[in-house]
């Protein structure tokens, strides 16, 4: 289990984290516009570690952008 400051800021829609450990996996995500109503997440995670890591860290990055994209499409048609 890790510990980390969180900064964040809301009207630059962003998030930023550090470990509290200084073990190096710090990183950001950040939401921005685009065409038609829509909006791009851009996330940025530092690794350090074996290339597994980076492997696993991808994979979970991949599959929380489905789980992301899944809530949005479903909220959108709700309504």
């Amino acid at each position: 289990m890790y510990e980390f400051q969180v900064q964040v800021s809301t009207d630059r829609l962003q998030l930023r984290w550090h470990p509290m450990d200084g073990s190096g996996r710090d990183g950001s995500i950040r939401v921005d516009d685009a065409p038609a109503g829509g909006s791009v997440v851009h996330a940025e995670i530092a690794v350090t570690g074996p290339p597994e890591e980076e492997s696993r860290l991808r994979d979970l990055l991949k599959e929380s952008m489905c789980h992301l994209q899944r809530d949005v499409s479903d909220n959108f048609n709700a309504g």
